[in-house]
């Protein structure tokens, strides 16, 4: 959890109440000899009103050896991809659009000497 209040002691109207950011994560492991399964799960969501909230999923295959492992890994599998923000006020507007993180999928491999 993230908190965030700014005030301004000189004009009080310019002030903002208080806002907060809450991360949840969950993974889950599946283990079948020699095969691990992973599913990671995040879930980003706040109190600002105007803000978006966000979920990513990923998903990894694994197969390993003494001496090596194999994995097949898909980042962002739901492609959620932004994170929008807007805010009007007498004051002024605020539009922000963040880009996180990419759908994308990866093949690794690593060794033991």
């Amino acid at each position: 959890m993230y908190s965030n209040k700014q005030v301004n002691q000189s004009i009080e109207s310019v002030s903002t109440k208080r806002e907060y950011w809450f991360t949840h994560e969950l993974a889950t492991y599946f283990l079948f000899g020699k095969w691990q399964i992973k599913w990671k799960n995040e879930y980003y969501h706040t109190t600002m009103v105007g803000a978006s909230n966000n979920f990513f999923s990923d998903l990894s295959v694994s197969y390993r050896t003494k001496e090596d492992e194999w994995a097949l890994e898909l980042n962002n599998m739901f492609g959620n991809s932004t994170y929008s923000h807007h805010f009007i006020s007498n004051n002024y507007q605020l539009f922000s659009t963040i880009k996180l993180r990419q759908r994308e999928v990866m093949v690794k491999y690593s060794w033991t000497f």
